[in-house]
């Protein structure tokens, strides 16, 4: 499966620090026992402000998070590219563990969101379950009390001698998604009946179809965490942001 994307925030990371200070509200956390407990709480105590930018960090405002287009090839038998890709619903996503191996420089996130929403455009082409599908219009797909484990490895490069994080390209994203609402807009060339009832089969099946449908929510998802964590990594040297 191979994903394309091209994203406005992508362009504001650069790859030299700023030796940012570190913001009163983001608290680091020893290396230790303690360490998971520690880094949970000070995730969900930072993510409010985090999530609205934070220039120093280059982080932008991800409320919503946009994806001018997302393409994917989701296989043999069904493409996706969306467009103009609006993510809502990040503030309401709760940390809910952090393990970090410091000797293998790999990450693993546990995450809940309440609720959060997919709104954009779309172009769909091929065969979802058992239903051929084509079209191209407007689209929702919004998923409920959603959980996530991302993760993800980075390696340690020296800037000015000092070593910084630096997230490597090879993340995963695993999801459950109890709940979700699919909405695909102009089915067919706009046959209202073929369309009602391809977005019914899809809602009434959700849980099969947002499996089929896993790699637009993935690499969208993927790409909000891989800048996320860069840009923090860029901004505090290593040392600082993991405390011995």
């Amino acid at each position: 499966m191979c994903y394309r994307i091209i994203s406005f925030g992508f362009l504001l990371i650069c790859v030299q620090s700023i030796n940012a200070e570190i913001p009163s509200y983001l608290k680091v956390c020893h290396k230790g026992p303690e360490f998971s407990a520690c880094a949970v709480k000070s995730g969900n105590d930072a993510l409010p402000h985090l999530l609205k930018g934070e220039k120093k960090m280059k982080i932008p405002n991800m409320l919503p998070m946009r994806f001018p287009e997302v393409d994917v090839d989701a296989g043999p038998t069904l493409k996706i590219k969306l467009f103009d890709l609006d993510v809502f619903g990040l503030d309401t996503v709760v940390l809910k563990n952090v393990k970090i191996d410091f000797d293998k420089l790999h990450v693993t996130l546990f995450m809940n969101a309440k609720r959060a929403a997919l709104i954009g455009k779309y172009e769909v082409d091929g065969q979802i379950l058992v239903l051929p599908i084509q079209g191209n219009g407007n689209l929702n797909i919004t998923i409920e009390n959603s959980d996530f484990q991302y993760d993800f490895n980075y390696k340690l490069v020296k800037k000015n001698d000092v070593d910084y994080a630096q997230v490597l390209p090879e993340d995963t994203l695993e999801f459950q998604i109890p709940m979700a609402y699919i909405q695909l807009d102009n089915l067919f060339n706009g046959n209202k009946q073929l369309g009602d009832h391809v977005n019914k089969f899809l809602n009434e099946n959700h849980q099969d179809a947002i499996k089929e449908m896993s790699g637009a929510i993935k690499v969208t998802i993927s790409a909000i965490g891989r800048q996320f964590f860069q840009g923090i990594f860029d901004s505090i040297p290593y040392k600082d942001l993991f405390l011995d």
